[in-house]
Formats: C-alpha cells, sequence, structure tokens
C-alpha cells in the first residue's frame, strides 16, 4: 500500500483528538508517538493597502510567543490580499510587511482550532530622503536626521544617519513631521514638512567646530543610573540663553557642535550639584577640561495617607522652597515624586529649606526649617489627611457631550479683596459624574462648558458631601444669513461676522457656503459686524435674549472708482508722489478718511468704495491741491481728468509735512513730506523729540523705538531746488505712547505623555519680545518653576491637560500673552531604553552570572528579573546574580528585565543568551 498523504495523516489525527481517543498501533497511543506531528491549523485573513493600491505579495510570518510552544511559518498574500497559515496549537504574534508600507504586528494570536483573523491595514509610507554635505563637498557622515510626527494621536519618532555618500532615507507615514538634522561638524537645522508624498532635503552644511567632553560624578556613580546634562548658553541681549543642550553619556562624555564665540556649559546631573564653565570656542574641534560633580546631601523620609490608600494610586509630591538670604523663599527649589512605598528622597546643597509633602485629595504637611548640612538626615515620618470629597452630577440640558463640550467644575475661594481665586478643578466624566476633594471651609463652584451658560454656587465643607446635581443651559445662538452682491461664495472672501462688546469680540462665525452663520454668547447687547474681502463692512446693533434670529443682510460690493490726474509741464506723478485721498461724510455732516491711492506713472487712480458721499482731495508734491466735493458712489463711475498746477513762485510749503496723530512704540512712521511751490524739490527729513533734533535720525521712515515712549515726536521736511533758498516745513508734534505687543496664539506640540516632552508651537511676538515668559498649566494650575519652551509632564500629572501661555515684553510697549486650547488629557509614558541589560560573567558551571540592568528614561525605574535556560522559565531565579548548575551544561542562559515606573507602561526586555559552557 502507497504511504498516506500528510494531508490525510493530519485529518486522521484531527479526527482521534476530536474523539478524544487513541487509536493504538503495535501497542503504542498514536498520541504518544513522538513521530507524529502535532496537528495543524488553517490561519486565514487577508491585507489591504491604506492607499488602495492591490495588496498582493504581502510577507506574512508567524512566530510563538516567547517562551510558549508553536511552530514558525510564513507565506505572501494573493492578488486579492488573502493569505493561509497552518500553525500549530498556541499563542502567535502575527507580522505583516511589504516594501515601502509600514509594519504591522498583531500580537497574541490564540490558534486551538481552523481560524480567520481580522482584516489587516498596511499604511502607505512616503520616502523622506536627501543629502548632508560640507561646503566643501564632502559627506557629512554620520549625522543624524531624526523626524517627530505632529498628530498628537500618534506616537512616532523615526532617525538614521548619513551614509559614507552623504545620503539617508526614512520611510514615515502620511503626516505633518519636525525634521531636525545635526551631527558631528554639522549645525543643528530643523525643517518642517507635510509627508503626503515623497519629499527630498539637501544640506550644505558650514563646518561648525565640534566641542568634546567628559564628567565625572565624586562618589564614582555611573551615569548608566544617572541622568546627566550640559546646558549651553550663549548671552543675548544681556542675559544667558540656552541655545544647545547635550545628554551625558553613559561613558560620561559628551558632544555640541557649535559656532566660534564664547558660551557658558553648565554641567548637572540628578543628585548632584551643578557646575557652571566658561568656554571659548574658535574655528577649531576642542575638547573642554574633564568637570566633577559634587554628590549632594540627601534628605530622606516617608508618608502615609490617613485613610490606609498606597502612593501606588495617589500622585504624591515633595516641593522644597529654599530659604534667600535676604529672608525670601526660592519657590519650588525642587519636586520629587513620592514612590509607591511613601518614601522619598531629597538631593539638596546645604542650606535651609521648607519641606512640602503632599498628595492629591489630602492635607498637605509643611516641615519648616529643615537645615541641610554636608550630612545626610531623615526627617520624621508624616501622616497626610484625607480631604472631604465633593461628589455630584452635572447635565447638559440638550444632552450634550460633556467630552465635547469639556465641562469642569472648578472650586474658587475668596479673597481679601472679595475676588475669587481658583483653587483646583475636576473634569465632569462622560456620565456626568465628578469627584473634587476639597479643605473645609465656605467656597464657590464653578460650572463650567464650552457653549453653555456658566453656573456659580456656593458651599460649606465640612466633610464628605453629595451636592444638588446642576444642569448647564445652551448660551443662546445668533444665527442668520449673509449674501454678497454679485451672487460671489462667503467662502471664497473669507466672509465672517463678529459679535463685538465694549470694543472687544465676544463671538463669532465664518461663513459657511450657504451663507449662514450661528454662534453662542450670553445674553447683552452688542454691535453685529459683517466682514468680507472686497465688499462694505456692515454693522447692526443687536440686543441678545435667548436665541436670536437676525435679519438677512446682503453685502455690498466696493465700486470701483476710476480717475486720471495730469500734471502741468508734464511732471510724472509717480515722482511728484501724487495721490488721491477720500474722505466719507459722516451722518453729522463731517468727513472722515476712508481710503486713498498713489496715482500711476500714466496718471490713473483706482480707489474701492463702498455707497455713500465723498471729498476727494488730488495733490501732488510742488502742485497745488485739487478737492473734488460730494461724489456720490452707487456703483462703478469714472471721475473727470484733475490738472494740477505748479504755481510759479518762490520754493514755499503749501501743505505742511503730517505724521499720524497717534503714535506708538515700534510704530513704522513714513510721514506725509508736505507739498512744496516748485518740482523738482530734493527732501531730506529730520526728526524732533520735544522740539529738539534726535542725532541721526534723518531717515523718512523710522520705527518708534521704547525709548521715546511719553515725549513729544515731530518731524522736520528741508526742501531744496537749484537757483532757491532751502525751505523747512515742520509737522505738529505728537505724543508718544507706548506699544502694543501682538502674541499670536500658542499651540502645545507633542504627544501629551508622562515623561515625553512637549513644547510651544507658535506663540511669535511681534514686534520681537526683550523678554518671554512661558507659563506652564495643567489642569489650569501654574507649574512654578518652568519658565521653558518645553515642558515634561510627570506621572501626577497623568489624565490632566496642558495648555501653555506665552507673554511677551520689551520697553516701551505693554505687554501681551496669549494662552493655547487644552491639550488632550496626558497618557502614560513610555520608558525609554538607552542602554539594554546584558549579562555578564564567565557563562559556566558554578560562576556567577549577573545582570548589567541596562539605563532607561526616566532615569528612576523599579527593576524585577527572570532568568531562563533553555528558554524556560527557571523558579525562583529573580535576583540580579545566577548560577548555572551541572544540569544547566550545554544550554543558553538568559534574563527578562522588567523595568516599571510610576506613570509609565511597563515594559520587558530579554538580554542575548549565553550558552553554558560543557
Amino acid at each position: 500500500m502507497a504511504p498516506a498523504r500528510p494531508s490525510l495523516v493530519r485529518l486522521v489525527l484531527s479526527l482521534v483528538l476530536a474523539l478524544g481517543g487513541l487509536v493504538a498501533v503495535s501497542g503504542t497511543a498514536v498520541a504518544d508517538d513522538p513521530q507524529v506531528p502535532a496537528p495543524l491549523s488553517l490561519v486565514t485573513g487577508s491585507v489591504t493597502l491604506s492607499d488602495g493600491a492591490p495588496a498582493a505579495s504581502v510577507t506574512v510570518s508567524a512566530a510563538p510567543k516567547a517562551g510558549t510552544d508553536g511552530t514558525t511559518a510564513s507565506t505572501s498574500t494573493d492578488a486579492s490580499g488573502a493569505y493561509a497559515l497552518e500553525l500549530g496549537t498556541g499563542t502567535y504574534t502575527i507580522t505583516y510587511g511589504l516594501d515601502r508600507y509600514e509594519t504591522r504586528k498583531v500580537e497574541d494570536v490564540i490558534v486551538t482550532a481552523a481560524r480567520t483573523l481580522d482584516a489587516v491595514e498596511l499604511v502607505r509610507l512616503y520616502r523622506l530622503s536627501g543629502t548632508v554635505t560640507f561646503k566643501d563637498g564632502t559627506p557629512a557622515t554620520g549625522a543624524r536626521v531624526q523626524a517627530w510626527t505632529e498628530d498628537e494621536d500618534t506616537e512616532l519618532e523615526s532617525r538614521t544617519t548619513v551614509g559614507s555618500d552623504g545620503r539617508f532615507q526614512l520611510d514615515l507615514p502620511r503626516g505633518e513631521y519636525d525634521v531636525y538634522v545635526a551631527g558631528r561638524g554639522v549645525p543643528a537645522r530643523e525643517y518642517y514638512l507635510v509627508m503626503d508624498r515623497d519629499r527630498t532635503i539637501t544640506y550644505s552644511a558650514t563646518r561648525t567646530p565640534s566641542v568634546t567632553g567628559t564628567v565625572q560624578l565624586d562618589d564614582g556613580q555611573s551615569f548608566d543610573q544617572v541622568e546627566g546634562s550640559v546646558d549651553v548658553q550663549q548671552r543675548i541681549d544681556g542675559y544667558w540663553e540656552t541655545v544647545d543642550w547635550a545628554d551625558v553619556e553613559s561613558d560620561g562624555s559628551f558632544e555640541t557642535t557649535l559656532a566660534a564665540g564664547t558660551y557658558r556649559f553648565e554641567y548637572s546631573a540628578d543628585g548632584y550639584a551643578s557646575r557652571t564653565v566658561d568656554v571659548v570656542v574658535t574655528s577649531s574641534d576642542r575638547t573642554v577640561d574633564s568637570v566633577v560633580l559634587a554628590r549632594l546631601p540627601r534628605v530622606t523620609g516617608s508618608a502615609t495617607l490617613s485613610d490606609g490608600a498606597s502612593f501606588a494610586d495617589v500622585d504624591g509630591l515633595v516641593v522644597v522652597d529654599r530659604k534667600l538670604a535676604g529672608g525670601a523663599w526660592d519657590e519650588e527649589h525642587d519636586l520629587r515624586g513620592i514612590r509607591a512605598d511613601g518614601s522619598f528622597t531629597l538631593p539638596l546643597a546645604p542650606g535651609t529649606y521648607r519641606v512640602s509633602v503632599q498628595a492629591y485629595g489630602y492635607s498637605t504637611v509643611l516641615v519648616q526649617d529643615v537645615v541641610v548640612t554636608s550630612a545626610d538626615q531623615a526627617l520624621a515620618p508624616v501622616t497626610l489627611t484625607r480631604l472631604p470629597r465633593l461628589t455630584g452630577t452635572v447635565s447638559l440640558s440638550d444632552g450634550g457631550s460633556h467630552a465635547e463640550a469639556e465641562t469642569t467644575v472648578a472650586l474658587m475661594q475668596q479673597q481679601a479683596d472679595g475676588s475669587w481665586d481658583h483653587l483646583d478643578y475636576a473634569w465632569v466624566e462622560p456620565d456626568g459624574s465628578f469627584t473634587l476633594p476639597a479643605p473645609e471651609g465656605t467656597f464657590r463652584l464653578e460650572y463650567d462648558a464650552y457653549g453653555y451658560s456658566q453656573k456659580l454656587v456656593d458651599v460649606t465643607v465640612t466633610g464628605d458631601r453629595v451636592l444638588e446635581p446642576v444642569v448647564l443651559t445652551p448660551l443662546p445662538v445668533v444665527s442668520g444669513t449673509v449674501s454678497l452682491a454679485g451672487g460671489v461664495s462667503p467662502v471664497s472672501v473669507d466672509a465672517y461676522v463678529v459679535a463685538v462688546q465694549r470694543d472687544e469680540v465676544v463671538g463669532g462665525a465664518q461663513v459657511e457656503a450657504n451663507g449662514s452663520f450661528s454662534f453662542a454668547v450670553p445674553d447683552g447687547a452688542y454691535t453685529l459686524a459683517y466682514y468680507a474681502d472686497g465688499f462694505d463692512t456692515l454693522e447692526r446693533a443687536l440686543t441678545v435674549s435667548g436665541d436670536t434670529t437676525v435679519p438677512a443682510v446682503t453685502l455690498a460690493k466696493l465700486a470701483r472708482v476710476t480717475g486720471r490726474v495730469v500734471l502741468g509741464t508734464g511732471t510724472s506723478p509717480v515722482s511728484a508722489n501724487a495721490r488721491v485721498v477720500a474722505l466719507r461724510q459722516q451722518a453729522d455732516g463731517t468727513y472722515v478718511r476712508e481710503t486713498g491711492a498713489w496715482v500711476t506713472a500714466s496718471g490713473t487712480y483706482t480707489l474701492l468704495l463702498g455707497a455713500g458721499t465723498y471729498r476727494l482731495q488730488v495733490s501732488a508734491d510742488g502742485h497745488t491741491t485739487a478737492t473734488l466735493s460730494d461724489v456720490v458712489v452707487t456703483g462703478d463711475r469714472a471721475l473727470e481728468p484733475v490738472a494740477l498746477t505748479r504755481p510759479d513762485a518762490p520754493l514755499e510749503n503749501l501743505v505742511a509735512p503730517t505724521i499720524p496723530a497717534q503714535v506708538v512704540a515700534g510704530q513704522k512712521l513714513t510721514p506725509t513730506p508736505g507739498t512744496w511751490s516748485r518740482d523738482g524739490v530734493t527732501l531730506s527729513y529730520q526728526w524732533l523729540l520735544d522740539g529738539q533734533p534726535v542725532k541721526g535720525a534723518t531717515s523718512r521712515t523710522i520705527t518708534v523705538p521704547g525709548s521715546w515712549v511719553e515725549r513729544r515726536l515731530s518731524v522736520g521736511v528741508k526742501a531744496t531746488v537749484a537757483g532757491q533758498p532751502a525751505a523747512w516745513a515742520f509737522s505738529d508734534e505728537v505724543p508718544v505712547g507706548a506699544g502694543r505687543l501682538v502674541v499670536t496664539t500658542p499651540v502645545v506640540v507633542g504627544t501629551p505623555r508622562v515623561g515625553q516632552a512637549l513644547r510651544v508651537g507658535g506663540g511669535a511676538v511681534s514686534p520681537a519680545a526683550q523678554w518671554l515668559v512661558y507659563t506652564w498649566r495643567v489642569d489650569g494650575r501654574i507649574q512654578y518653576g518652568n519658565n521653558k519652551p518645553t515642558f515634561v509632564p510627570q506621572a501626577k500629572h497623568l489624565g490632566r491637560r496642558v495648555t501653555v501661555e506665552v507673554e511677551g515684553s520689551r520697553t516701551g510697549f505693554h505687554y501681551a500673552k496669549a494662552i493655547s486650547q487644552p491639550s488632550a488629557a496626558i497618557g502614560v509614558g513610555t520608558i525609554g531604553v538607552r542602554a539594554q541589560p546584558s549579562v555578564k560573567g564567565k557563562s559556566q558551571v558554578g560562576s556567577t552570572l549577573t545582570v548589567r540592568p541596562g539605563a532607561y528614561t526616566p532615569g528612576t525605574v523599579r527593576l524585577r528579573y527572570q532568568w531562563f535556560v533553555a528558554g524556560r522559565k527557571v523558579s525562583g531565579a529573580t535576583d540580579s546574580t545566577f548560577r548555572p548548575t551541572s544540569a544547566h551544561r550545554g544550554r543558553k542562559v538568559s534574563v527578562r528585565v522588567t523595568v516599571s515606573a510610576t506613570g509609565y507602561t511597563t515594559r520587558s526586555i530579554t538580554t542575548t543568551a549565553k550558552r553554558v559552557a560543557r
């Protein structure tokens, strides 16, 4: 008889197992026969590609989960994207891969019988490639190219290095990226790229000196366990500003690339006294002297929670303030988290401190006048008392979503001046519930949700309390329609409507393509203003009392009023600065300047005017001025030509120079030079303060500096022409007021996760600020001591939202600030691996193997060990050392290091296996 085909053998075996019986073959059960393979199950599925291309030839491979049994198999998809694998019973990781698409892994796929897996989509990758060379054409080999995504829903950092040919490439999913290029001798350069297609970067760098050095710790500790950095500062406008930052490697070395100049290097390491060294960088590479950092004395302590809760579940924090020489306090000199067991360690320089032990939802314990000497010391244990809890529910009367409305309940306390200060916030859960810890006393609760009326409730706290339910009602909605003359689409001309109250915009909205608009504002009196590019502005009084539908309006297109100016003796209108100014008649009969236009070289001009009655003033240097009165505009019209004559008289000023009646610092001024009685005059300028000439201020155009604030400014214009005495004319003096800085709304850039830096995007100040202050808030609470454009969320911030406020100031200007929208809730962080764990020691029977645990971010982590022999867990082998026995001879030994930290996702890393010598 011919041998059975393999597929038939599998069928028979599957039937035997399904019946739960054993088939005897020569007295031996088939299920116990080691020569008979385990039955396989058919696992099927399908793959699609995000760009709609056929998903053919995708590699699909299956591998058993580490430490489990199973089979290994691989196949490719067919033209339709379908695939099939035969796998034994087990738990698998399925990997899907195709060139120019993102690799996908599906973990923990359990196979016990035939099954069909969910369809998998592979995301299209776009190639970022390019070259990085120096100006002389040599490749910048080894330079780093790093890309960060701007999408807060995606955590992606991709990096590569420049090859020996100067080229690099990265494959990235669609999205917005910050791309950073830097390296030895390569000045850092940042690009902003939208990866919606393949893109190329070419960077020809000016070779810049490389500065290297080493840092040591005086107690012999390694930078494997201590996080160190070098902050590179340079004096800018009289202040030392950070211009670069270098991490200290595990061997104590660091490297940075700097242009020639004088710098200040601030060396720091957690738990050690920082040191500052001035460094002069020339055009050559240099190695700076090694620096030794001294260990700070340690102040240790412990805390417990009065209700028996664990710090593993409660965010605990120790805030340290240092007493300064004058008796004032350097607040938040240091901040440290409390460990899960309630202990904490504070590395502090000698001095006097006060230590505040805190936990969210518990009273704060303040330890006053802690005197630190050169020796370590321990504080007495403290107990934090649980605060009363205010619980309640909030509902939105229209059934709206609390997540979309970002509903919050704020705890406020009245100050001595009668104002209310926010103490704490609580986000309302999707089901409308909230819990807010509060000390005993009288407070005010502020219920707030976007688009809904605010509600204030006074409450007295004496213990846990359930509050009355609160209902928030939607704010009144102002709606209406806008049409544009000629049937122009509102979207194409950026039409919008705003409600103004006391010169502040309270609400507004863009006009939709169908002409409709709506927005919510509280009840009150407003001015409703309608705007659209190229159309006449319209204002209407508005009183809101409940939902309000305003009458439909039509914006008239601005009329084109054209005309021609002729100058005597054929003078060019451009050389004579010929111009036309339109003054609009008001209801009271007065005229207000509406707009103006320069006359072209051909003598024509065009004014865009709304319907109304105007007075046009036509002027040119050295010519008489003409006035056109009662110009009625109802639509496009052409005016009669205007002839300006040049008087035949001695040189004299006909119209005095003018500058704006209101001048502020930062304003760019170009005075109207006045009108003169002769053509062809040469004009020069002299600016004056309080009637006295300002030395060197002889340009026609100036930008008013802040130092001129509160003085009176004027300009003198000197006219000269051949054969005539020079003539001077002066403008009126006007007071110089403080300017206004403009700050664009900042955004929080980056993925909000514990331990992952967020940075400020936007927040540009115009004109440039001399001083910038960054205020980071977490759920509205200021994070003191963090006046930097970056912020790293800590474990205590988990689940909360971050905002950043940018405040700019400059001499002679009112300060200005703007605050971002809240970020998404801060998620758990990802523990980064700075150095992989490994096993050291001789791999032989009786010798001790020791774990080198590796280095991680954050610097403080918890480590657990589990040793394996031949891929199997060794029971009880959970120490950092392991001694192989004779039973392990010839087998491979490895150790799994499990790394955890508060606020971070736990991760496990298995070392490379070492075979025990036979």
